[in-house]
């Protein structure tokens, strides 16, 4: 199975072993924050899309009768705070990415650094290290 080349570390796979990266919407269960759809959620900032192929239900009913200890709405909230945090770490080149996203740029026209903030962006979890840290890192790490 071959992965789509931009998202190599999404997990979500469909039949063919296309990565979802090419979807155009993800419900907040399907997402992995892999860079494609980091820039999906930098693109969209001010407030999460609804469904463009529903009625405008966000999410599928499921019949469970067990008691969720968050608000439906919660999640959207830890989602954006989880990204603006992330942004902020990133600090200029991170306002730079976010810039470049909004007027549209694709993944294979982000200029290097920007590139790098993405890529520090991306992930299931948050990176320990200071971004100047780990870009330098990346950049100066032995090759073996």
């Amino acid at each position: 199975m071959t992965l789509f080349k931009d998202c190599a570390r999404c997990k979500h796979l469909i039949k063919d072993g296309n990565c979802r990266g090419t979807s155009e919407w993800w419900t907040l269960r399907e997402l992995w924050l892999c860079r494609i759809q980091m820039m999906f959620l930098l693109a969209n900032l001010d407030a999460y899309p609804q469904n463009p192929y529903t009625s405008g239900y966000t999410e599928a009913a499921r019949t469970s009768y067990r008691v969720k200890a968050n608000a439906p709405f919660e999640a959207e909230g830890v989602l954006w705070s989880e990204v603006n945090y992330r942004l902020d770490r990133t600090g200029a080149i991170g306002k730079w990415l976010l810039r470049e996203v909004q007027l549209g740029v694709t993944l294979g026209e982000l200029a290097y650094e920007p590139r790098q903030a993405l890529h520090y962006m991306s992930g299931w979890r948050r990176k320990v290290m200071t971004f100047p840290a780990w870009a330098y890192q990346r950049e100066h790490r032995r090759k073996a």
